[in-house]
This record gives C-alpha cells, sequence and structure tokens, in this order.
C-alpha cells in the first residue's frame, strides 16, 4: 500500500483534480488490503464480465428465479460488519502514515458502496434491470465473513466507548447483544490514534473471502380496489377462527385475496374493508368498498381483461360474493332487521313511533365493547313495520359506524335509548341485512 500511494507522485495527481484520498480507500487497493473481496488493482479484471467474483451471478439467478415483470431495481448491499473496523483502521493508518498527503480530511466512499457500483454493472450488462434509485423492485444482499466476525469485540475493552455488550437469552439460546452497526460506528469515532488499535488491520488468510449470506427480492405493494356485495350469511369478512377452530367456513378476504394472489404472483395480501359486518349479516345494495394490498408481486401489472376474468370467477362461484367497482362510500348506511319483541307492540304505540320517528332523526351513545366511552351516534329515520304476532321487521337510516344489534336489544343498557327502551318491551335481532 506504501509503496503503491508514493508512486502516486500525489502533488502533481491532486493539481490536475487527478487523486484524493477518498478515491484511494474506494478504489480496489482498500479492498485487496482488507482482503474480504480478493481482487487485485488491475481494470480489466474488475470490468471482465466474466469476472465472478462480485457475486452478480448469485444476484441474477435469483432474479430469474422470481422473474419480476420489471426493468430497474435498487440494490443494497450490507458488508460484513468487521469491514466496518478495518476501514476506519486503513484510514487512520493512512492518517499517521502520510499526514501531509492533500485530502486527508475527506470522508472515504464507503466499501458497499463500490461493491454496489459493480454489481449494478453486472446487472445492467447482463439482465434488463437497470439501477434506478425509485425503483419499486428493492434487491437486499447480505455477506458475511467468518472468520473476522469477532474483530469489533476488542472496542468493548476500551474505556469511554459507548460499545457495552450484554449477554441475554433468546428463544433458550445465550446471545450477545449491544454490538449494532450504529454502536460500532460510534465507539470508532470515540478512538484516539495511541490507543491499542489494530493498524493497519491484519489480513485474513489467502482464500478466506466473504460470502452472501442471503439475497432477498421485494416489489412493493400494489393495491386493488372495489366494493363487494355478499348475498348470503355466515361468511366472515375475514377468516374467523377461536382457539384454532374456523367458525366459518368462507371469508370475503379470501374469495376476494386469494385469486389476485394468484394473478399477480404475489408472496401475499392484506384485505381492509371500509367497515366490517357481522358473519350473519348479508351485504346489500352497491356494496361495501374495499381495497387489497397486494404484496411483493412478480406480476405488479395487471391487465383490465384479467381482473375482469376474476370478478367473473367471482361472480359465478355461487351466491358468496360478487365484486362492484364502481361507487364512494357514503357516511349512512340503511339495515333492515327482523326482530322480536317480548310484548307485541299496540296499533297505537306502532303509529306513535312510525310517526316520531320516520323522518325525525335522533341521536344514540353507545359504549364500545372495549372502551367504556361513550359514542354519539345518529339514526337518521326508523320504520316500523309488523310481520306476524312478535315478529317486526325495522328498517334504519343511520350514520355509518353505528352497532345495530346493540341499538336493538340495548346491550345491557350500554346503548341508549335503544329499540327495546322505545317499545317498552324487552327486543332481540334474529336477522341482519346491509341494504346501502
Amino acid at each position: 500500500l506504501r509503496q503503491w500511494i508514493e508512486g502516486l507522485n500525489p502533488n502533481e495527481g491532486v493539481q490536475k483534480g487527478l487523486v484524493s484520498l477518498p478515491s484511494i480507500l474506494c478504489g480496489p487497493c482498500l479492498l485487496r488490503c482488507l482482503n474480504v473481496w480478493p481482487i487485485t488493482a488491475d481494470k480489466k479484471y474488475i470490468d471482465d464480465p466474466n469476472n465472478p467474483q462480485w457475486y452478480s451471478d448469485a444476484v441474477i439467478g435469483k432474479l430469474g428465479e422470481e422473474n419480476y415483470d420489471c426493468d430497474t431495481q435498487v440494490l443494497s448491499i450490507k458488508t460484513p460488519v468487521s469491514t466496518i473496523v478495518r476501514q476506519a483502521s486503513m484510514l487512520l493508518y493512512l492518517k499517521m502514515a502520510f499526514s501531509g498527503f492533500p485530502g486527508l480530511s475527506e470522508s472515504p466512499i464507503e466499501i458497499k458502496d463500490v461493491i454496489k457500483n459493480l454489481i449494478n454493472k453486472q446487472l445492467s450488462e447482463k439482465t434488463k434491470f437497470k439501477p434506478y434509485p425509485e425503483s419499486p423492485l428493492s434487491i437486499f444482499v447480505t455477506f458475511k465473513h467468518d472468520s473476522s466476525a469477532n474483530e469489533h469485540l476488542f472496542l468493548s475493552t476500551m474505556q469511554g466507548t459507548p460499545l457495552k455488550l450484554r449477554t441475554v437469552r433468546q428463544k433458550r439460546m445465550r446471545v450477545t447483544i449491544g454490538d449494532s452497526r450504529e454502536s460500532i460506528v460510534k465507539a470508532i469515532e470515540s478512538i484516539t490514534p495511541d490507543e491499542n488499535y489494530p493498524c493497519p488491520p491484519t489480513s485474513p488468510k489467502d482464500g478466506d473471502i466473504a460470502e452472501i449470506e442471503s439475497i432477498e427480492t421485494k416489489h412493493s405493494s400494489i393495491y386493488i380496489g372495489g366494493r363487494y356485495v355478499k348475498l348470503e350469511r355466515n361468511i366472515s369478512q375475514t377468516p374467523f377462527i377461536v382457539d384454532g377452530r374456523r367458525i366459518c367456513e368462507l371469508s370475503i378476504s379470501e374469495c376476494i385475496g386469494e385469486p389476485l394472489k394468484r394473478l399477480t404472483l404475489a408472496d401475499n395480501y392484506n384485505f381492509v374493508g371500509a367497515g366490517r359486518e357481522d358473519a350473519d349479516v348479508r351485504m346489500l345494495g352497491d356494496g361495501r368498498p374495499f381495497y387489497v394490498e397486494i404484496m411483493n408481486p412478480r406480476s405488479p401489472h395487471p391487465a383490465p381483461e384479467d381482473l375482469s376474468a376474476v370478478e367473473k370467477e367471482l361472480s359465478e362461484k355461487g351466491s358468496d360474493t360478487k365484486i362492484i367497482k364502481e361507487g364512494e362510500q357514503e357516511k349512512r348506511k340503511c339495515y333492515s332487521a327482523l326482530v322480536w319483541l317480548a310484548n307485541p307492540l299496540s296499533t297505537e304505540k306502532l303509529a306513535e313511533l312510525n310517526m316520531k320517528y320516520a323522518t325525525q332523526k335522533f341521536v344514540i351513545q353507545q359504549k364500545t365493547p372495549i372502551r367504556v366511552l361513550h359514542r354519539p351516534k345518529t339514526i337518521y329515520s326508523m320504520k316500523i313495520t309488523p310481520l306476524s304476532g312478535h315478529f317486526y321487521q325495522v328498517e334504519l337510516d343511520t350514520e355509518a359506524g353505528t352497532y345495530i344489534k346493540e341499538f336493538i336489544h340495548g346491550d345491557m343498557n350500554r346503548t341508549r335509548p335503544n329499540f327495546g327502551e322505545m317499545c317498552e318491551s324487552v327486543a332481540d335481532i334474529l336477522e341482519l341485512d346491509v341494504e346501502r
């Protein structure tokens, strides 16, 4: 390294703007000194597209397996922790050995950026995936170097450094924590040159090089929205599982999410509805708005005809679910409920309630099942139609988010006023439909 630097003729080079310390540190000279990535300073060797030393073949292989419909990527590199210590050690050595060299105060380019640029060069030449910082496709490459994995631990023995290690038990194993990359960087920054610091760093044995620990790829989520109509009862919005046992055989989220997952070749999905109805409640009218977050899709641009095919598949599945794609959510909901009253309403009482609440709105106070707080909700109209004996059909136009079942039976007086209270009778709800 000393011979190479002294041969640069730095005064002439710096005057011409050709040489600075950061350019030295980011070059193959430093990588060779670290002996983690064994290359030479021969430019032809670095630029050789058939050179396997930059691990690009493994990354290309991973992209081939995943088969993303995308032509850009953003690459992230995580180097072994030892490279943090070794780069700082080399920089410290240069500052002490070449104190008059121009550019010593400048920050060096990170080793991971050098590696990233070289891998990106190979990806650009061998694949369709061009580097682009705003790309929806991210590639994460993590390297390991087992023989130098513990080189940073000496920092914890130095006085005044912020690196404090402790041993804890995790999953029945004793592990050391406190040596995060951030803690190591802070510890290095607190060290002075006269301390016991390996400078320049010692080289591992020849052939002992860094290995790829993992390659992960992830495409940003896409979102597909619409409306669903539920024409049958006993279908939950999301999987309804209690104590490991499935309560409802079907769920809206699976009926819609699974075909979209297959269409986009995604890892998973997250179904989000604009509110929810109980499993035994139908969803009629224009349907309930929803969107599905499609996670890590390999085919993120589904054609309109493919989405139409999914709609058709859902509609022809039976009377389970149906997607209706247009419309915006309203802040009011209309319900139709089949209600039982212990004491049937007299003709006079029925006429009084219908006359009073057919067009006159009223506010109820409800306590939620978890938070013991009042949540006022407005009921804009209520119409009661007698069916037979103790049974009535109750039509309600309410503010979205009103607990209808609790309004009918009162929920042990947690909802006031409630339907039973208005009718001066014990009331219960047997069926409930969301009309719109």
